[in-house]
């Protein structure tokens, strides 16, 4: 009954609201939707964005794609007052409009105004119709020291780790700091590996400032300290980069040389200076996609040795071969900003993100669903809302059972 009730309230916000876009209120009415803006600061949030037209075309993003009868049957059986329903069966072409706001206004995701604030507000109110269900990832990583000993940093505690060479390693909130002391390293020089596993993500700070994103099921080893002409890491997975500019003596009087800074993955080589990117190198996928949002690098296939030069906006798919395409870089770096997001996306790609995030195991029962998807969702909800908003698509089902998802046409 307490769910049926909480469902009531949000039908009745989202009655009020379509009323007040449709300046229909009544004075009771208006004064019960001001009463609701007053509780909450996201309510105005919500509000505004839903009368801002760049705002509201990136929410019709994903319901665009739903199966409007599915998803109304669904909004409709929220709750038990059918004159609710039977009104809004009024608003015939407001349909998409009405399980826009029932959804957001729900709490299954709420990502107006994404792309001013580059971060999603999520209103945790969970409808469980799954058996089981699973909890997102979150910072989670092992760490390799020269010595081969492990630390386990999501159970280390937040300050100074080790010193190794003269470099400090410091544990500060999801994050791992190498401060490396200026021309203060002795002896040879060490190397650290850091890995995350499946729905575990970490952020290094390296020696050089250079900073990195680790994705989930993924490795980066780098040494403790950068000297001489090059920095090199070796990365598996998938990584983001902001790569800091560093600069070392030339033989000429006066002069400096910046120090190239090189990815090394299982099929290519990237190098840059200073520069932001994407390199996505999972050993189970087809290719390995670098991608470019600012500055310039240069992608070696270790095969063949051919080379390309890529502009900002560009992806190198390299495979047999690279082949240079222009993508949406909001999309390829979404994960960073715990974000899932899709365009056109096939049933497969979206599942082996939900994989890796949510350390499950996916099962495809009978022919795989053809259907593909469009739409942005948080990766800081549990899984069962992920796959209710994909189920809404109208042709695929899911089952949970455990930490195993079943998939099959609907």
């Amino acid at each position: 009954m307490a769910e049926i009730n909480q469902y009531q309230q949000v039908f009745e916000n989202a009655e009020l609201i379509i009323k007040h876009l449709r300046g229909q209120l009544t004075q009771h009415e208006q004064e019960l939707l001001n009463k609701w803006l007053s509780e909450d600061e996201r309510n105005k949030l919500f509000l505004e964005s839903l009368t801002d037209e760049t705002a509201f075309r990136n929410d019709f993003r994903f319901f665009s794609s739903l199966d409007v009868t599915s998803a109304w049957q669904i909004v409709s059986h929220r709750t038990l007052e059918k004159r609710d329903v039977k009104l809004w069966e009024k608003f015939v072409n407001w349909k998409h409009v009405a399980i826009i706001i029932f959804f957001l206004t729900a709490g299954l995701l709420y990502y107006a105004e994404f792309n001013k604030k580059k971060e999603p507000v999520i209103v945790q109110k969970v409808n469980r119709h799954y058996e089981d269900d699973v909890l997102p990832g979150g910072d989670k990583a092992r760490l390799e020291l020269a010595d081969g000993s492990i630390v386990i940093l999501e159970q280390a505690n937040n300050g100074s780790l080790q010193e190794q060479g003269g470099t400090k390693l410091v544990k500060q909130d999801g994050r791992l700091i190498y401060n490396a002391a200026q021309g203060n390293h002795s002896g040879e020089i060490s190397y650290n590996k850091i890995s995350t596993p499946k729905g575990g993500q970490y952020q290094i700070i390296l020696p050089d400032g250079s900073k990195v994103w680790l994705n989930a099921e993924s490795s980066l080893r780098f040494p403790t300290a950068f000297i001489g002409n090059e920095r090199m890491v070796e990365l598996t997975g998938e990584a983001y980069f902001e790569v800091a500019k560093l600069s070392v003596p030339s033989p000429s009087a006066g002069a400096s040389k910046m120090v190239p800074f090189k990815v090394q993955t299982n099929k290519v080589n990237v190098e840059v200076l200073g520069t932001h990117f994407n390199v996505m190198a999972y050993v189970n996928e087809k290719a390995v996609n670098t991608t470019l949002l600012e500055g310039s690098v240069r992608v070696l296939h270790l095969a063949n040795h051919n080379s390309q030069l890529l502009k900002p906006g560009q992806q190198a798919k390299v495979n047999e071969s690279i082949q240079l395409v222009n993508v949406d870089t909001e999309e390829v770096i979404a994960w960073k900003n715990n974000l899932f997001q899709f365009n056109g996306a096939d049933i497969q790609t979206v599942m082996v993100q939900i994989e890796r995030w949510y350390d499950v195991e996916i099962d495809y029962e009978g022919q795989i669903p053809s259907k593909h998807f469009t739409g942005i969702i948080s990766r800081n909800i549990n899984v069962s809302k992920v796959l209710e908003m994909l189920e809404l698509t109208g042709g695929v089902k899911f089952e949970i059972k455990g930490k195993k998802i079943s998939v099959r046409s609907r």
